[in-house]
Parts: structure tokens; sequence; C-alpha cells
């Protein structure tokens, strides 16, 4: 057992991490929690535009994003650790300047509407990845797309 056994929800420069069995969520920017994310473009998410997230807090793995952790944000670049190995839906949606991400290479999905109409231009998914109906929905700057070796299926709507 963890020394973090008794602990559910902690914050750490304005974002906050939930530990499940000695593993760490990413639930998002203190305001964006607390208001249980509103599909509204937010001035309190005026966050800090490039980010990067650790790979542990307190020893855990971060592990996943959950959804719509950073919906409607100002974020324009983000680095994600090679912990991360879910991205929750609708995380990224509406994030309309961000440009800049790197995709994990032990993620194994990426869930619906998980980078909706995000001005990203490249991505590069892993062979690992699973992914989900709209997951790239509405990103008209998107152009180049690698799928590496081992992903078997692409949903509609990707």
């Amino acid at each position: 057992m963890s020394s973090l056994e008794n602990f559910k929800e902690m914050m750490i420069d304005d974002l906050i991490y939930r530990v499940y069995d000695d593993r760490v969520h990413l639930a998002g920017p203190k305001l964006s929690v607390e208001n249980n994310f509103m599909p509204l473009i937010r001035p309190e998410l005026m966050i800090s535009p490039k980010l990067t997230i650790p790979s542990h807090v307190c020893d855990l793995p971060v592990i996943s994003i959950d959804a719509g952790a950073f919906a409607n944000s100002n974020l324009e670049e983000i680095s994600l650790p090679d912990t991360i190995e879910f991205i929750g839906s609708s995380v990224f949606q509406d994030c309309t300047e961000l440009k800049k991400i790197n995709i994990p290479k032990n993620l194994t999905e990426i869930d619906s509407t998980a980078f909706a109409f995000c001005k990203i231009d490249s991505i590069t998914i892993p062979g690992n990845v699973r992914l989900h109906s709209q997951a790239f929905y509405g990103c008209g700057n998107l152009h180049t797309v690698v799928l590496k070796e081992g992903i078997e299926s692409l949903p509609l709507g990707i």
C-alpha cells in the first residue's frame, strides 16, 4: 500500500489529480473540476498555454486524463508523459488554440471526441492505440496522421 492510501484527491500546480489503486488520474485544472465541465468557453480556463504533465505524482504513475479535463481551455501545447495509457472523451475538445501534443508511447486508448475541433496539423498514433469514433472530429487543420503498425481498425468519423 502506498503512503497515499487515504488520499482521494490532490492539487499540484492548479491541476487536480485523483488517486485510485496506487495510480493517478489527471482530473484537470482546478476550476474546470469545480465547475463540473461545462461545454462553454470559460474565462476561468485561461491556464498556462504550455503544459507539461508529470509522469509521477507522489511516486505514483499518472496513467490517464479524465473526460473533459482541458475542454474549452486556451492550451496551445501540452507534453504528456509516457505513463499515460488513456485519454478520456472530450479531454481537449474545443481547445481551438491547441496545435502541438505528443502521443505517449504507452497510450492504449483515445476516447470519443478527445481532440474534437483542435488545431493540430499532424499527429503520430502508436500501434497499440484503440481509437474511438470522432476522436479527431472537426480538426480541419489535421493534414498528416501517421498510424504506426499494429492499429487494427479505424472507427467511423475519426
